[in-house]
């Protein structure tokens, strides 16, 4: 099936999308089901740069259509800008739809776009036969033909997509979206110069950087429920007044300056969107990642007892979860949820950035501190005070002396300990993990095969 499903093939219902944060906009047409599938048919929302995403969705036509179109856009999620959009008027597919019947449709795209977070809109729209005919014959403009189109329905926040990187290594292209085209590169004498460059062209001159007076900017980089809050801690009782504390949406990041000396804990933020942030000259960066398996048990716990109702979406995201038996929950977060985890973690991972690991901090959290925010990162602090402050902030202590490993669903330190997954994986969410992530964590490093 590498061409794709089979052009009958048609999800079955348990691979359903849940459309409870859509946005639903018109009266003349109603969204009632939508699948998003790899090349093979499986149900997925992560995928790497250059695959082939399917979606297949479905809308009751509550009105009489003349000429029926529908069609969907990929926004990104950090700045709502559209990056790609195609409906069956551009396709040349559109039809008459009468009201009672059922608009089915099938439409693929190579992703070949910035790793990232897309969120995917859409919509049914109607023109006049006249118009259309014109259109498609070529007789009439898009302008021109805008004036015999009217929008039946939109759906907003239909659904999400995460973008990886290639797991092979190589890039396809950087920049927000792959452009058809063709380069060739020859190599010349240059003007005034005798020699040839040898393999790879000259070498470039050395740069002198200036050392940046006073202390370095330091960013702690991550995704949700790898510690993030433990290590807060300890950059808190560290770095005092320097410390400037997070903010749900990431504003202190992304929508103010960054301070020069600052220090930023729990930055959740893939390599390309810090790329975009301008950083003061010196600045330093560490990244924690974990293995996204106990990532998604961490995350299913807390949203269903612990975490604080913070705003409506954590509000509706528990709400969905009580409705959900367990396996059905942890398919549904690696659906909604993790794959945000996953962008972050891969976008690191495949940078060749050095990242460290959730779960060697658990058994090296001294040694790996003082490497990592003393030697590393510049931090000013005495190594005696970081072992304090380390240890002060293990989790026996946070836990008034309860055991790693003993659990408290009820408590932010649930169990201290890595592997945990093992504890909740049914077959079925083993399988359903492994055909979404199963690629993921073999590029992390926690798998060398899918065979676990």
């Amino acid at each position: 099936m590498s061409g794709g499903p089979p052009a009958a093939f048609w999800p079955g219902p348990d691979a359903s999308v849940d459309l409870g944060e859509a946005e639903r906009l018109g009266d003349k047409a109603r969204l009632v089901s939508l699948f998003v599938c790899d090349a093979r048919g499986r149900p997925s929302r992560f995928f790497t740069q250059g695959d082939t995403v399917h979606f297949y969705f479905e809308f009751d036509v509550l009105e009489d259509l003349p000429i029926a179109s529908v069609g969907l856009e990929l926004r990104s999620e950090s700045t709502g800008q559209v990056l790609h959009g195609k409906n069956s008027f551009q396709y040349g597919t559109a039809r008459g739809a009468a009201r009672g019947t059922r608009l089915r449709c099938h439409q693929s795209m190579a992703l070949d776009l910035a790793a990232g977070s897309y969120i995917c809109e859409l919509g049914v729209a109607a023109s006049t036969v006249d118009g259309y005919d014109a259109y498609r014959g070529r007789t009439l403009a898009h302008a021109s033909f805008n004036h015999h189109v009217w929008e039946c329905a939109r759906v907003r926040n239909a659904t999400k997509l995460a973008l990886g990187f290639p797991l092979d290594g190589h890039l396809g292209h950087h920049g927000l979206v792959d452009l058809r085209g063709d380069a060739w590169l020859d190599v010349v004498p240059g003007a005034g110069h005798d020699a040839t460059p040898g393999p790879g062209g000259a070498s470039a001159p050395a740069v002198a950087h200036a050392k940046e007076p006073g202390a370095p900017t330091i960013l702690h980089v991550t995704h949700w429920k790898a510690g993030s809050q433990w290590i807060h801690k300890i950059l808190t009782q560290c770095g005092g007044p320097r410390v400037v504390e997070p903010i749900v949406s990431q504003e202190q990041i992304f929508h103010w300056p960054i301070r020069r000396g600052g220090i930023y804990p729990t930055v959740y933020a893939s390599r390309q969107q810090l790329d975009g942030v301008v950083l003061p000259p010196g600045s330093r960066r560490f990244v924690v990642i974990r293995d996204l398996r106990d990532t998604l048990v961490s995350a299913y716990v807390s949203f269903t007892n612990s975490h604080p109702v913070l705003d409506a979406y954590f509000s509706n995201l528990r709400a969905s979860l009580a409705r959900l038996g367990k396996d059905d929950a942890l398919v549904f977060l690696m659906d909604n949820w993790l794959f945000a985890c996953a962008v972050i973690q891969l976008s690191w991972v495949e940078s060749g950035e050095p990242v460290l690991k959730y779960e060697d901090l658990l058994t090296r959290d001294v040694a790996l501190m003082e490497a990592t925010l003393i030697d590393r990162c510049g931090l000013d602090v005495s190594r005696e005070r970081l072992r304090e402050v380390v240890l002060a902030n293990r989790f026996e202590r946070l836990t008034a002396g309860r055991a790693r490993g003993i659990e408290d669903v009820s408590a932010h330190e649930r169990k201290g300990v890595a592997g945990d997954w093992r504890n909740h994986f049914t077959p079925r969410v083993r399988d359903a993990f492994k055909a979404r992530y199963g690629a993921a964590l073999i590029a992390a490093g926690y798998e060398t095969t899918l065979d676990w």
